[in-house]
């Protein structure tokens, strides 16, 4: 007699957000000066396997197949791919893993990852909604970005109006070297330096939360009598005249920037904030999937990844549910989970993971030899402290 299966579904609810298998991380679409050869996508793959994207599609306003990636196409694991307009080499930056003609509006727009199935991996859109295809944006379309600034991905909620920010492109070698040379202006001429951002704190002085797995931009504003600069760590930026004797700029501060106070320099005036504890992670999966045999161990076809998207050391672990389908249930503590290179273990390990560091779960389950067959859901709820 042939043995039957029993299909069970271990549904893992993760707060905060999740990512997609392969996201659109960085999208140039109105590059400075002419916009031949020079527009161009990037994607990233989190995974810590390679996705084969060979044959996948990019869906914009003009065409629903815009470009197409060729076979044997891979992103490798946690890796890049670039595809950018031909002739794309001229522009300074590394060379694309493919060049073809795309043609991205600049104003109320957007475009669409697809496989081979034409299903949408990410999208992401900027503008106005009402304006955009409905496959081309995520949530709320992102807001336009100034000429020569790239929508660069800060997280993956599945809103792009929270998940990209302007920034400055980058599209180095993934091999090279930077080199970053801060010329700044010291002549002083700076009477009033200050941050222009609502205080995340009740205490004393000026206090920062920072974005999870991103970038805060803080905003400068000083009152010169000529063009200033601003400072901060490996950063200088030119801050841009808005009225008569008043600039302003951005700083952007990385999410795992330690905890503690620091200052920003305005020519020599020095405006100082505290840089806020941020406990924050995310997860690049959320369903955990079984197909499995009445009194056998089984482990699950995908795992977690688990990164650390904040600044201090977090401990992690995991509380399950059991297991239901109708009135019957599997009890939790036949879920087991190990990370590389380890054993199958109780769920409730605790794991420390650091700032920027991550940690792949996977996931085994053994099922009593007389449990009924069906589909089978839990919930799992992935919490972290302070270390």
């Amino acid at each position: 007699m042939k043995k039957q299966l029993l299909t069970l579904l271990l549904a893992l609810i993760i707060l905060p957000n999740l990512a997609s298998a392969v996201y659109i991380n960085q999208v140039l679409y109105d590059p400075e000066g002419s916009e031949t050869s020079s527009e161009a996508i990037e994607f990233y793959n989190p995974q810590p396997h390679d996705v084969d994207i060979s044959g996948w599609i990019i869906a914009t306003e003009t065409s629903l197949k815009d470009a197409v990636i060729p076979a044997n196409s891979i992103i490798k694991a946690k890796g890049y791919y670039l595809i950018a307009d031909t002739g794309w080499n001229s522009s300074g930056w590394r060379t694309a893993d493919h060049e073809e003609k795309i043609t991205m509006n600049n104003d109320n727009s957007g475009i669409a990852l697809k496989d081979t199935n034409e299903t949408v991996i990410d999208a992401v859109g900027w503008g106005k909604s009402s304006e955009i295809k409905d496959n081309l944006y995520e949530g709320t379309p992102a807001s336009d970005v100034k000429e020569g600034k790239v929508l660069l991905r800060k997280k993956d909620t599945g809103n792009n109006s929270l998940d990209f920010v302007e920034a400055e492109p980058d599209f180095a070698d993934l091999n090279s070297i930077k080199i970053i040379v801060n010329v700044t202006n010291s002549t002083g001429n700076v009477s009033k330096a200050q941050i222009d951002e609502d205080d995340d704190s009740e205490r004393e002085g000026i206090q920062i939360r920072p974005v999870g797995g991103g970038k805060r931009r803080v905003k400068v504003v000083a009152t010169a009598s000529e063009e200033v600069t601003a400072t901060f760590l490996n950063q200088t930026i030119v801050l841009e005249k808005t009225s008569n004797n008043t600039y302003e700029g951005f700083v952007e501060v990385d999410y795992d920037l330690e905890p503690g106070n620091y200052s920003i320099s305005v020519a020599g005036y020095k405006i100082f904030f505290e840089y806020l504890e941020l406990l924050d992670f995310t997860v690049t999966a959320n369903k955990v999937q079984f197909i499995a045999l009445p009194g056998k161990d089984t482990a699950a076809e995908t795992n977690a990844v688990i990164k650390n998207t904040g600044n201090v050391d977090l401990n992690l672990y995991l509380e399950a549910n059991d297991l239901k389908f109708a009135d019957n249930s599997i009890d939790a503590d036949n879920i087991k989970i190990s990370t590389d290179n380890e054993n199958f273990g109780a769920l409730d390990e605790t794991f420390v993971l650091n700032p920027g560091e991550e940690l792949n779960i996977y996931f085994s389950l053994f099922v009593p030899a007389k449990t009924q067959l069906g589909s089978y859901y839990s919930i799992v709820s992935l919490k972290a402290e302070k270390v």
